[in-house]
């Protein structure tokens, strides 16, 4: 049987361990440690580098499940290579048996490294999955309450009351989305405060409670499913082994137990945890580990790692490098235009003149000026936006008139993949432009080099939503740091117009990043808004995208800079 995602083969593995048979190469004790061929396989892990696929003809070779094999191998390992949000999560770290101290710390693409953070120490709880895990909890407990023994009857009980709590809370207090509670509040009028959560949450950590709860319910809706004569299909079961949805409130009481000053709470028709201070789980790795570098290839603006990372971290303790391009510095111009009607502030953006006159008749004046061959790949600073300038080109034809110029593909929330049809438009040398968006499927992750990217334009500063109800948060608890701390009013609002500017310059840098992959490389850059040319937005591009930006300011004279460009690598690759 082959099993089609990784979640399926985690499931089928922890089901095979725990069934009765067990599994033929692996057994949880120290003799299947210690045995020769486990031995023998840890031995050969080590004798050249090699990934878990490689391990496996030895395993099968030698009856010895690789992944075990190669975990009882890290505590001897002088170079060990994991995905960061392993690195990152100190209960990830310790069930793997990896100890930071007096070690090198290399995280690598480090540029999502605090958005990481921020993902794995915030939780969400719906209504919904508190209700589900209630009655759950309830019909165990009903079933085998005389076969409990009196701890368990009691941690059941106070763990049934507290969710009874946040259901009760939710379901009274809710009035808006994004509304910002105090997590005191969830317990006013109880005595859950009363509660030892780190005991409970000991407990079902333990107690393996969490599967047996699951395991029972999961077969009581398949006896239910039998006896109506309309049975679970197999491809919608759900193995036992699947995360119960205990472990998923379990992770959000856990937050629970954070001050309120590294994160706060958001409410909709669920509680969500939000994280306000990276730099808390990020202490961990710098106290244990020798040394941590962070690398990556678009880590400006780098006061955004300095505050959010290492805040106590004395700055004589702290070494930037930033390295130019690797390919030769003819091989990139970035333009800057000055033009006063190309501004794309939220107020004058939707202008039918800029839409329809200046935006539209600089992407025909590209599209002539760059070879047919190479594509352009244009960003936008939101899929509404985009949107907006589709229907505006398709209603007076210009969308006709710039297709017959370029192939255009453009990038729609719900629509369908649309880069396998550029890169076959590119590979056909037909000409083609890709519209997409800042943050979406296209802007990070994927290499547009060579032919694929010519040109890469930004068109405007995508500055994130300010009515964001996460944003609001954050913002106001970045202030508030800064008041407390000592600051004025003005040194505040700064603070915060900076944090929103980071996450704007951040997403620029990450998107023009998509284009010259390699050192043969080549493209061009057009930054399309006056605002670019500020000293405040300038100094956060990537330095090797400052460093190539162009004298030329008119739209003409930056089509006419960009015919040359081209004509002399047309004349170079001869």
């Amino acid at each position: 049987m082959k099993w089609k995602t990784l979640e399926a083969i985690n499931d089928a593995c922890a089901d095979l361990r725990h069934s009765k048979e067990g599994c033929m190469f692996y057994q949880n004790t120290n003799e299947w440690r210690h045995c020769p061929d486990t031995l023998a396989l840890r031995d050969m892990i080590f004798s050249e580098i090699q990934d878990i696929e490689d391990l496996v003809p030895l395993g099968k070779s030698l009856g010895i499940c690789p992944y075990y094999a190669s975990r009882e191998a890290l505590p001897i390992a002088e170079v060990v290579t994991l995905p960061y949000q392993y690195l990152l999560s100190e209960s990830t770290r310790s069930s793997l048996q990896i100890n930071l101290e007096n070690s090198i710390v290399i995280i690598d693409e480090a540029h999502n490294l605090i958005e990481t953070i921020n993902s794995i120490y915030s939780s969400q709880i719906s209504l919904e999955d508190l209700k589900n895990c209630h009655k759950g909890i309830v019909t165990y407990f009903n079933k085998f309450k005389s076969r409990l023994n009196p701890g368990n009857r009691v941690n059941l009980l106070k763990l049934n009351s507290l969710l009874m709590t946040l259901i009760q809370f939710i379901v009274k207090n809710f009035k808006k989305i994004g509304q910002e509670i105090d997590p005191n509040d969830m317990f006013t009028g109880s005595n859950i405060d009363t509660l030892n959560i780190h005991k409970l949450l000991r407990y079902i950590k333990v107690s393996k409670i969490a599967y047996k709860i699951d395991t029972y319910n999961q077969a009581l809706k398949e006896e239910e499913s039998s006896k109506n004569e309309n049975p679970i299909k197999e491809t919608h079961k759900k193995s036992v082994s699947s995360q119960p949805l205990l472990f998923k409130v379990s992770q959000f009481l856990y937050c629970l137990t954070n001050l309120t000053s590294e994160g706060q709470f958001l409410k909709n028709y669920s509680i969500k945890y939000m994280l306000l201070e990276p730099s808390k789980p990020f202490e961990s790795i710098l106290n244990q580990a020798k040394c941590v570098v962070l690398a990556g290839g678009t880590m400006e603006p780098m006061s955004e790692f300095l505050s959010n990372l290492l805040p106590e971290v004395p700055s004589e303790d702290i070494t930037t490098l930033s390295c130019n391009h690797v390919i030769p510095k003819e091989n990139l111009q970035t333009y800057i235009t000055n033009q006063p009607e190309l501004e794309f502030t939220f107020e004058k953006r939707m202008s039918p003149s800029l839409v329809n006159n200046h935006l539209f008749q600089f992407f025909v004046d590209l599209s002539k000026a760059v070879p047919k061959k190479g594509g352009i790949v244009a960003f936008f600073p939101s899929y509404q936006y985009l949107a907006h300038v589709i229907q505006c080109w398709k209603q007076n034809d210009r969308f006709a008139t710039l297709n017959n110029v370029r192939k255009i593909f453009y990038e729609a929330k719900d629509g369908d993949d649309i880069l396998s049809g550029y890169s076959d438009s590119v590979a056909e040398g037909r000409g083609s432009l890709l519209l997409a968006i800042v943050g979406g499927k296209l802007s990070e992750g994927i290499n547009f080099q060579d032919d694929l990217c010519r040109a890469v334009v930004m068109v405007g500063l995508p500055f994130p939503n300010i009515f964001s109800g996460e944003l609001i948060v954050k913002r106001k608890h970045l202030a508030a740091k800064i008041m407390k701390s000592g600051g004025t009013e003005e040194e505040a609002s700064r603070a915060t117009k900076e944090f929103m500017e980071n996450i704007c310059m951040k997403a620029v840098n990450q998107s023009v990043g998509r284009a010259i992959r390699h050192a043969n490389d080549y493209a061009n850059i057009y930054l399309l808004d006056v605002r670019y040319n500020r000293p405040n937005f300038r100094k956060k591009l990537s330095r090797w995208v400052q460093d190539s930006i162009n004298s030329e300011h008119t739209t003409h004279q930056v089509i006419s800079s960009t015919r040359k460009f081209f004509s002399m690598r047309s004349l170079n690759s001869r």
